[in-house]
């Protein structure tokens, strides 16, 4: 078989061509660039494929590169920036509404059951966050009554803590044993 690959930028130019049944190219810019490929196999040329690679061009310099683009190659990081999400803001905090998008994505959390928080209504993470509250995982952030979720609060370690606990469902949560050198773990109110 002979082939014939195109990668095109988020504008719409070609940036790379090859006839390797291998591709690759460096990206110019964060956005979503378009590899189309053509295989011809004893004179029968197949239809035109094509794959979509979402790009975010702020991780060149990140010592976290890898797993950030392992991310978003996963499909659990969107971007950080709609609607062009072609960059993923290393440097910035996380919101719990974003982490409740990383979750969902991550754990393919099935669709939330009731309206459980009263503070999402029109977060851009609202199902996100309907996942979190069906499965368990998040029990609101203003503890005992717990009717909110607090979507663009940044997150704590310890709700982090507590997220993945609740999300990997960690044998022996409610013990306060400690088992390692860290002093600082105190009895936190039922929140996260």
């Amino acid at each position: 078989p002979t082939y014939a690959w195109t990668a095109l930028s988020p504008t719409g130019f070609a940036v790379a061509t090859g006839t390797d049944p291998t591709f690759s190219f460096t990206p110019t810019s964060g956005g979503n660039y378009f590899v189309s490929v053509v295989v011809t196999d004893a004179g029968e040329t197949s239809p035109v494929t094509g794959v979509v690679f979402r790009v975010l061009g702020d991780v060149g310099g990140s010592i976290f590169k890898n797993d950030i683009v392992w991310l978003a190659n996963a499909g659990i990081t969107q971007g950080c920036n709609p609607p062009d999400n072609d960059e993923f803001c290393p440097s910035n905090n996380v919101t719990r509404g974003q982490m409740a998008a990383f979750l969902s994505r991550a754990l393919s959390l099935p669709s939330g059951g009731a309206n459980t928080f009263v503070d999402d209504d029109g977060s851009i993470f609202e199902d996100d966050i309907a996942k979190l509250a069906a499965a368990g995982i998040t029990q609101g952030c203003n503890p005992p009554d717990n009717d909110r979720f607090c979507p663009d609060d940044n997150v704590t370690r310890g709700q982090m803590a507590a997220f993945l606990s609740r999300a990997l469902s960690l044998p022996d949560r409610k013990s306060t044993r400690l088992n390692s050198s860290h002093t600082d773990i105190s009895r936190m109110p039922s929140s996260a």
